[in-house]
């Protein structure tokens, strides 16, 4: 195998939006096993491991300007074997913490290594088509019944998937086939910029409709984090390109006139108090950040689980699944507890790279989509909750870096 075919990563960039809804069909209506059902709607994973170790035989640390971003890669990738093999008591569960943390960076590497030059334009254009008929259909479902996944025989009733199953009392939440609003939300936050830029670029009527599409299916997501995301890439979006001082001081009014009317709302009682607090959810989220600072605090008397973390698939969504572990309810944190003071650094390495190499070869729609959900991250487990987030982006980042055309910020 000379190179993983462009191909088999364009069947990831419009399977992985379904992924989550097709686990639930398949639950449904047929009799497979729980596992079955795993390994069919998993498929891809097997593909990516056997790559990966084709790929690190043929010279994979080349030398040139992307080769730090790939020893961080790469380091990460070999602390999370160490943490499986060695620091976790429970294997199976690191594993599964491994596939969940990690999957992506292994992507993002094949991504870079093994795709052709000039994929990336397709990729992306396969990307902005999947998120925009993604947040048509989040505006589409406002009009059908709640839980109409179930209704219609579908998928299993009680699963908390889709629209209906998450709401800012009395509001629904939208949430598309994705399956949660958090998660739909920050899915669309890369195609958000993508089309910002390009329609800033292009002035394409087209780019217009999809950016105003996409925006108003984020608003009606309700989702805090992805809103927070969403204000940070555009007030720094602002300052990637030229731009009119005016036109960054009216930004800055705005943000703090946004930053005054939150805390008004978060006053006053009922619905509007409900948008900011999300009823319990916000006092659960200072508790799981309270309590994850001080296990991190905790451990500055044991260096090992300090630097090196407890083990992969103890704190963040599995800790949810297993009713075990501690609930950090930030990816930062979740690495940190996981992986340890080494392993957030590598990853905070890995994004720096990831960023510098996308802003010199003037990737400023995906350079902002990247920081709009790292910062979304620091308020959920972003990067290890949504696969189809996480894994397309670093397949448009990684496709991006292999390109070797370098083009210039738009004006």
């Amino acid at each position: 195998m000379n190179r993983l075919p462009d191909n088999f990563l364009l069947v990831l960039l419009i399977y992985l939006p379904f992924q989550s809804f097709l686990i639930n069909l398949l639950q449904k209506q047929t009799v497979w096993s729980e596992s079955a059902v795993f390994w069919i709607t998993h498929w891809y994973e097997p593909v990516v491991i056997g790559a990966f170790f084709v790929i690190f035989k043929r010279n994979l640390f080349r030398k040139g300007p992307v080769l730090p971003l790939i020893v961080a890669a790469c380091a990460l990738i070999i602390l999370g074997i160490i943490s499986v093999l060695f620091l976790s008591a429970d294997a199976g569960r690191a594993l599964e913490g491994y596939r969940l943390n990690l999957m992506a960076v292994i992507i993002l590497i094949l991504a870079w290594r093994d795709n052709a030059a000039g994929t990336i334009d397709r990729f992306k254009k396969i990307y902005l088509i999947v998120a925009v008929l993604v947040a048509f259909w989040a505006l589409v479902e406002r009009f059908l019944p709640a839980n109409y996944w179930a209704e219609w025989g579908l998928i299993p009733a009680g699963k908390g998937f889709g629209w209906g199953g998450f709401a800012v009392n009395p509001i629904l939440q939208s949430a598309s086939i994705i399956g949660t609003p958090n998660q739909l939300g920050a899915y669309l936050l890369p195609a958000f910029f993508l089309l910002w830029f390009a329609y800033r670029r292009h002035k394409n009527r087209r780019y217009l409709f999809g950016l105003l599409l996409i925006g108003t299916a984020v608003i009606f997501t309700f989702s805090r984090s992805t809103f927070i995301g969403l204000i940070g890439g555009a007030f720094l979006a602002l300052f990637l390109v030229p731009t009119q001082v005016w036109i960054r001081a009216a930004a800055g009014g705005v943000l703090i006139l946004a930053v005054g009317a939150v805390e008004l709302l978060n006053q006053n009682i009922g619905l509007w108090r409900d948008l900011v607090t999300h009823g319990a959810s916000q006092s659960e989220h200072y508790s799981a950040i309270i309590n994850s600072w001080a296990e991190i605090v905790r451990r500055v008397d044991e260096p090992t689980q300090f630097l090196l973390g407890s083990g992969l698939g103890t704190a963040g969504p599995l800790a949810v699944k297993y009713g075990s572990g501690l609930i950090s309810e930030s990816w930062y944190f979740q690495l940190w507890l996981e992986l340890g003071l080494i392993g957030l650094l590598l990853w905070l390495l890995l994004i720096y790279f990831v960023l510098r190499q996308l802003y010199r070869r003037g990737e400023v729609g995906l350079f902002a989509g990247i920081v709009a959900v790292s910062i979304a991250a620091a308020l959920l487990h972003t990067w290890a909750d949504n696969p189809a987030l996480a894994i397309t982006l670093f397949v448009l980042a990684g496709s991006s870096l292999a390109d070797r055309r370098v083009s210039k910020i738009a004006d």
